[in-house]
């Protein structure tokens, strides 16, 4: 999946233009996953925080505790010192801990979440969460849940833990009309030593888990055509997480099957920008609806208009860009109420300055849904009750890190995806009951 946050609360969060997986024809993405999906100028904020933060310090972890579930992995080979680090590790860190082959160094060693960084977020900073719109403690509440559930399921292994907590929208002007969502993203960050106490490296790699209420992963906004009141997106994946693209969903394939045969129940797996999403609905399907090509066309006359507005471009262009519009809905006048399809993944208004049909397959017969969030939805979102939940965590390819492997093997094989779900949709079956990892 794609690109991990910190991106937006996951989810949206929430979910950066990460939306997508695609080694073929088709979107690409590249960078972290964010609350909502393709958001890369809270990546951006967030890796600045990360860089002014590196100054923050924990110190060494000491004799490290054996995890109830320890992860099965194979470490990656690294030497005894931390590259990055400000000088070698002193003995204490480098003693193996019980139940982690060769964990003779920072990177292939379990942390404790006593050693996390400081708490951020736009609903954890505490100037930041007075200032959020929609932070409630109801909604605080549930994120100290998810925390909770992270941490009783994951030690943390080659990487010092920092929670973000994040509630979107969390200001009034607040450019996309998401439902409200919040969560939690666990952001794993390589360690280095420096003056004689654990901390991050200056540049870290990060690894992610995110639990995400109301949130969806892999989404690419129809920016041009969106308003503060209606908000347009595609997808790789249908409602059923289904891959479109034959090609990626061939090589997605093994791994999904591995994530359906170990989670322990029937939900909907998708991947998105390096990230498998375990998304948790009470009728299993993702809670979007398909735009008409009417539809699509509706939002498309006014969106160029606005971004003339906005960000003029030459006469001709403008002007090609509104006929091309009216040349769509005559040539789909007789389907404007089937759904929409469109060639480019980004559905903007360049997508018609063009020959081609705006809603027919590109060279490589591909095309993509453009979907839209039901008023129902937001309204529910409203509530201080998730509507739904999205889990997302690394996947783990042939070169993973130890650190990714650990994480991939907590979520897929302890994480207790069934509470969870009973939790929401049949809370009677668990009332009295707490989580506990499988």
């Amino acid at each position: 999946m794609g690109v991990l946050s910190s991106r937006k609360l996951c989810f949206v969060a929430l979910g950066v233009a990460l939306g997508t997986v695609s080694l073929g024809a088709g979107p690409t993405a590249a960078g972290a996953q964010g609350l909502f999906g393709s958001i890369v100028d809270q990546v951006k904020s967030k890796v600045r925080d990360k860089v002014n933060d590196a100054v923050n310090q924990v110190p060494a972890p000491p004799a490290v505790p054996q995890p109830k579930n320890p992860p099965q992995y194979t470490p990656d080979v690294v030497s005894d010192t931390v590259a990055g680090a400000a000088e070698p590790l002193p003995a204490s860190a480098t003693a193996i801990p019980v139940g982690v082959p060769g964990g003779a160094d920072l990177k292939t060693r379990l942390f404790s979440w006593s050693d996390a960084l400081p708490t951020h977020g736009n609903a954890g900073l505490p100037e930041y969460a007075r200032a959020n719109i929609n932070n409630t403690p109801a909604r605080q509440k549930w994120i100290d849940t998810f925390d909770s559930w992270i941490r009783k399921t994951y030690t943390p292994l080659g990487g010092v833990p920092q929670p973000f907590r994040n509630i979107y929208p969390d200001k009034v002007d607040y450019k996309d009309y998401f439902p409200i969502a919040y969560g939690m993203e666990e952001v794993l960050q390589d360690p280095a030593i420096k003056n004689g106490k654990v901390t991050r490296s200056a540049i870290p790699s990060l690894s992610h888990i995110f639990i995400t209420a109301n949130g969806l992963y892999g989404m690419e906004p129809a920016w041009t055509f969106n308003t503060p009141s209606q908000f347009a997106f595609t997808m790789t994946v249908d409602r059923d997480g289904r891959e479109l693209n034959p090609q990626e969903r061939a090589k997605q394939a093994a791994l999904l099957a591995d994530v359906h045969r170990r989670i322990g129940i029937d939900a909907t797996v998708y991947m998105t920008a390096g990230y498998v999403n375990v998304l948790l609905t009470r009728d299993g399907r993702l809670p979007i609806r398909q735009l008409t090509i009417g539809e699509a066309l509706d939002i498309a006359d006014p969106g160029i208009r606005r971004q003339q507005a906005y960000e003029p471009r030459p006469p001709e262009v403008y002007a090609e860009r509104l006929a091309g519009v009216q040349d769509m809905r005559a040539r789909h006048a007789g389907e404007l109420n089937a759904p929409a399809w469109v060639r480019e993944f980004q559905y903007l208004d360049q997508s018609f300055s063009t020959s081609y049909d705006v809603f027919g397959p590109d060279e490589h017969g591909l095309k993509w849904p453009v979907y839209r969030f039901e008023p129902e939805t937001y309204a529910a979102a409203k509530t201080d009750t998730p509507q739904w939940i999205i889990i997302a965590f690394p996947v783990v390819r042939e070169n993973a890190s130890a650190r990714d492997r650990g994480i991939y093997a907590a979520m897929v094989d302890h994480f207790n995806y069934a509470y969870v779900r009973d939790l929401l949709f049949n809370p009677e079956r668990v009332k009295g009951v707490a989580y506990t990892p499988r």
